[in-house]
């Protein structure tokens, strides 16, 4: 389901963000909902990465406190 919002944003990243949709030859809430989607993506791959780090480092605390 599609919803309709209105933004606002500068004047120049408005020209810039019409130029690059019209170059790819797709809409402008087309390239939106694709960089959200993509942000999306990235922000869960972060998250992930930090949930590993995080589960290592519990690990390593806890091997280096059974060293002592």
């Amino acid at each position: 389901m599609k919803k309709r919002i209105t933004l606002t944003v500068e004047k120049e990243i408005a020209d810039h963000a019409k130029a690059l949709a019209k170059s790819q030859g797709i809409s402008l809430s087309e390239l939106f909902s694709r960089k959200l989607e993509a942000l999306e993506e990235d922000h869960l791959a972060i998250q992930s990465a930090v949930n590993r780090f995080r589960e290592r480092m519990k690990k390593h605390t806890s091997i280096k406190e059974q060293e002592k």
